[in-house]
């Protein structure tokens, strides 16, 4: 899966702007796609150093190097997937799965607009879950590194504290965790 990432504190690191988020990202994924596509790539862009006529070692073991692009809920990454002919993967770290579904349809909307096999067309969502014996143990044994981990990235984004409360929304049929008993776990997927 290649995606934008939801972290931006690399980007000072490797002298990269935050203004250009986007665009370094669609060039990151054009070199991707050409690597996957030559043997031997000559490749310029804006953002990087350019490649002239260089072979990728390890080679991939499939013929084609599978390639998804996973999005967390922004629509021009969506359309961007289909018009590049990528599966989709939509990433989900928080709400409902239903907040979702109006990007599954723009991917199969703009994969059909844009005369692609509906055969083709591929698309998963990836949540945070675990599956235990017993549900409610389950869940009470995510909750404290779970919670601790969302808080920690909230701090640097400026979210406000998570507590149990919030956890147990989001264990619920149709909040984002898939943390409970396997009939539960199925249940909510097949929701």
């Amino acid at each position: 899966m290649a995606g934008r990432g939801s972290f931006t504190g690399s980007f000072p690191l490797f002298g990269q702007r935050l203004d250009q988020y986007d665009e370094i990202f669609a060039e990151t994924l054009d070199l991707l796609l050409t690597l996957r596509e030559q043997e031997v790539v000559t490749w310029q862009g804006e953002h990087r150093p350019s490649i002239d006529g260089r072979t990728l070692y390890p080679c991939p073991y499939q013929d084609e190097l599978p390639i998804w692009l996973a999005v967390g809920g922004t629509p021009r990454s969506v359309v961007r997937a289909a018009a590049l002919g990528l599966p989709l993967a939509i990433a989900i770290i928080g709400g409902g799965f239903a907040h979702f579904q109006p990007m599954a349809r723009l991917y199969r909307q703009a994969w059909e607009e844009l005369g692609r096999d509906p055969a083709d067309l591929r698309l998963s969502i990836n949540a945070h879950g675990f599956v235990g014996p017993d549900g409610d143990a389950a869940r009470d044994l995510v909750y404290p590194t779970y919670t601790a981990m969302m808080n920690q990235i909230g701090r640097e984004r400026g979210w406000r504290p998570r507590g149990r409360d919030a956890y147990d929304v989001e264990c619920q049929p149709d909040g984002c965790l898939l943390i409970g008993d396997p009939d539960e776990v199925a249940a909510k997927l097949l929701d």
